[in-house]
């Protein structure tokens, strides 16, 4: 009996740690958390409260609300699904916790800390990116490097910009232009691309002249920049636009969407007003107002 009620116990313990925990805020303004039920799990007490990333959430202590739905000052720490302080607030900024290691912010200055909170590199960049591939990017002086997850350089702060290691691999950019290095700092070719996304599935997509196609991890153009947008490659498929128009940051309106394959042959025509990348052998798509899942030929699947 007493292991059946131990069972129980453990059971119930586990439910509890694998449930989504959702933040709320209450009428007086402080951040909480719910579970799926909407049960309270963790008191409203905080000035501001972000979605939890795996086991652990940030949470804010005396920063004032803002008018983008945030808050500014007061200490950034995280807690666990228990509502436990596993890392007391006391960082001025905090990001996600990535490959074991989060970006902190003291004194205007960016380092990392592990999950138990102590400091792995001391604070001392101007801007960081999350680690990535054992490597993270930062900022120094206005220019861009990389070190590894003890603080070490392995690539100096000299460039304009930089993206996060994907596939071995991790943009750059210099005298405004883009290209991609390796974990040595060796450059694949000459800066020359407007824009550069990661690696994905062996190609990154990149943009020429308000263009946007894909090379390989040596360079080669394997398809020539000639569409409006595209997204990254996905179960062998890539989301292309034709036809539509910039937007900034968002993407592009209008146009039609279609896939290709990684020799850039069009798989499905370019003929939707909007398509989302394949997932699970299937992606969404709208026709005439009408939204609804194909397969990888394009038949619709009922």
């Amino acid at each position: 009996m007493k292991q059946f009620i131990l069972s129980l116990l453990l059971m119930a313990g586990f439910t509890a740690q694998a449930q989504e925990l959702t933040p709320f805020k209450d009428a007086n303004g402080k951040y909480g958390y719910k579970d799926e039920s909407g049960k309270i799990v963790i008191a409203p007490k905080y000035e501001y409260a972000i979605a939890f990333s795996k086991e652990m959430a940030r949470v804010n202590i005396g920063g004032t609300p803002n008018i983008w739905g945030t808050v500014d000052g007061g200490k950034w720490g995280f807690i666990n699904k228990a509502g436990k302080e596993i890392i007391k607030p006391q960082f001025d900024n905090v990001e996600n916790f990535s490959e074991d290691l989060a970006a902190v912010k003291k004194n205007d200055k960016w380092g990392y800390i592990d999950k138990t909170g102590k400091v792995v590199v001391e604070p001392k960049y101007d801007a960081t990116w999350s680690f990535s591939e054992g490597v993270a990017a930062v900022e120094q002086n206005w220019k861009w490097g990389f070190i590894d997850r003890n603080g070490k350089e392995i690539v100096t702060p000299k460039y304009e910009d930089a993206h996060s290691f994907s596939e071995g691999l991790a943009a750059i950019k210099q005298n405004g232009k883009w290209s991609y290095i390796d974990k040595t700092g060796k450059e694949i070719f000459s800066p020359q691309y407007d824009e550069a996304n990661y690696f994905h599935e062996g190609l990154a997509a990149i943009e020429q002249n308000r263009k946007y196609g894909f090379i390989d991890k040596t360079g080669k153009e394997i398809v020539t920049p000639k569409y409006e947008y595209t997204e990254n490659f996905s179960e062998g498929l890539a989301v292309v636009n034709i036809g539509g128009t910039p937007i900034g940051w968002v993407g592009v309106g209008g146009g039609k969407w279609g896939f290709i394959d990684k020799t850039g042959k069009e798989i499905i025509k370019p003929q939707y007003s909007s398509a989302d990348s394949f997932k699970n052998g299937k992606a969404k798509v709208t026709l005439n107002g009408r939204e609804f899942y194909i397969d990888k030929t394009g038949k619709e699947i009922k």
